[in-house]
């Protein structure tokens, strides 16, 4: 068995950070994914929202950027769009338009799979990271109250792998429950709020005749009046992505016919503009009604030690509203400060019940009040709004006696120790470092060119 060895299954936005934090305090890292990644790796089943909108707000690309420095500026060379959220975005709501003066906050507009190509680049460059794509995970490995590693299948083969922490970025379809409640471990029904708004999304080549004012615009729907509701933003450069959105009652269209009659209907009339006058870039992808899910892993007292999960497999937030990705970069923040001050391996529940704060303000605060599907917790079950910071040490309910720092900063050894300080120096353009594993299988360290 590998020591001072991560683990994480998917390699999705919040896959990829907790590798990046993950690899400055472990020295091996290994990403398990079940799509394949190739050089030109563009949408791909397991993120089906991909061709829906993915802002990144100002707080959310201050956490990117303190992972990735400068990562803003790379993503608008690649042609990620910068708006001013007064000055460049133009908002409809049901009282009126709102004012448009310059705020000083920006939103990056930018696809998904730009997004991701990107931070996967930057990921795959840190010399103790490596890949592993095509795997189906169907299982944890445990022992003694521990896990130790994951078992799958890639191809028609098995898949062994060990580690001495497991961290399960799998996103909204995890499996994570049913491989617990297969240990033994189970956990409480997951909380449920379901959106009931449907949404359509289609790219459209820039008209540059069309003079609109704006770089992104959004009316919103406003039950039960307003059923109906749009958006358009400027992203890759030269491309208009537009999304209608449609409430109870009123789905939103996935036909050409359906599409304009929803867009001429709205009171923005730019985004009307758009699809009567501009080229259509790719087909119209529909999302049926989104929910948010909560799973609540910090109430399960016998949570197993070598286990974290993170992003969409713990809490999975209406995409409609955009704020799901500046919360995966948050949760990633805390894990980077607590991985610091902890060992996080024999105490899980001091990352699990932390992180559970940054939910409360969407899960508890804002869907409580009307949505008819909401499954409600008692008030004595819901974490306290705070975010545990370095120091505190919490009640993880796990033995005694165990490290409290990683042993690698403990020692003063640079992150990533002997997988960076090798002496084989930088890897030239298109050249892929192969690892092997317990299992024989091989790992992969990608490149900027090999593994985009």
């Amino acid at each position: 068995m590998y020591s001072d060895r991560a683990l994480v299954i998917g390699a999705g936005f919040a896959g990829l950070l907790a590798a990046r934090v993950l690899s400055e305090s472990y020295g091996d890292v290994v990403l398990v994914e079940r799509d394949a990644l190739t050089t030109d790796a563009g949408h791909r089943a397991g993120l089906p929202r991909a061709h829906h909108p993915h802002p990144l707000p100002a707080r959310g690309e201050q956490a990117l950027e303190a992972l990735f420095p400068r990562i803003g500026r790379e993503l608008e060379n690649a042609g990620a769009v910068r708006a001013d959220l007064g000055s460049d975005c133009l908002h409809h709501f049901p009282a009126g338009p709102a004012p448009r003066d310059h705020l000083g906050l920006s939103v990056l507009s930018v696809t998904r799979v730009t997004l991701d190509r990107i931070i996967r680049r930057r990921v795959l460059r840190l010399a103790n990271v490596s890949l592993v794509d095509g795997v189906t995970i169907d299982g944890l490995l445990h022992d003694r109250g521990a896990v130790t590693g994951v078992h799958g299948r890639r191809g028609d083969r098995p898949f062994t792998d060990y580690a001495d922490l497991v961290v399960d970025a799998s996103g909204r379809d995890s499996k994570l429950v049913s491989w617990l409640a297969e240990l033994g471990v189970h956990c409480p029904a997951p909380r449920i709020v379901h959106g009931h708004v449907t949404c359509s999304s289609r790219l459209y080549e820039v008209n540059r005749d069309l003079e609109l004012g704006w770089k992104n615009a959004c009316e919103i729907t406003h039950l039960p009046g307003t059923a109906r509701g749009g958006a358009v933003s400027s992203v890759d450069g030269s491309r208009w992505l537009v999304t209608l959105f449609g409430a109870e009652g009123d789905p939103a269209p996935a036909d050409d016919d359906g599409f304009l009659d929803h867009a001429t209907s709205l009171r923005c009339q730019g985004i009307a503009e758009i699809v009567k006058t501009a080229t259509p870039a790719s087909a119209i992808h529909h999302a049926g009604t989104p929910r948010t899910r909560w799973n609540r892993f910090h109430q399960v007292p016998d949570w197993p030690r070598g286990l974290l999960a993170i992003g969409d497999s713990v809490v999975s937030l209406d995409p409609v509203h955009g704020h799901g990705l500046t919360v995966t970069a948050l949760n990633c923040a805390d894990l980077r400060a607590l991985v610091r001050e902890h060992d996080l391996a024999g105490e899980p529940l001091v990352f699990q019940r932390g992180r559970q704060g940054r939910q409360v303000p969407v899960d508890v605060r804002d869907d409580r009040r009307s949505r008819p599907g909401h499954q409600d917790t008692p008030a004595a079950e819901a974490p306290a709004a705070v975010v545990l910071r370095p120091g505190a040490r919490g009640d993880s309910r796990q033995p005694a006696g165990l490290p409290r720092v990683r042993p690698r900063l403990a020692a003063g050894l640079p992150p990533g120790g002997p997988a960076q300080s090798g002496g084989a120096g930088p890897r030239a353009a298109g050249e892929e470092a192969q690892r092997t594993a317990p299992s024989g299988h091989s790992t992969v360290t990608g490149t900027p060119l090999d593994r985009a």
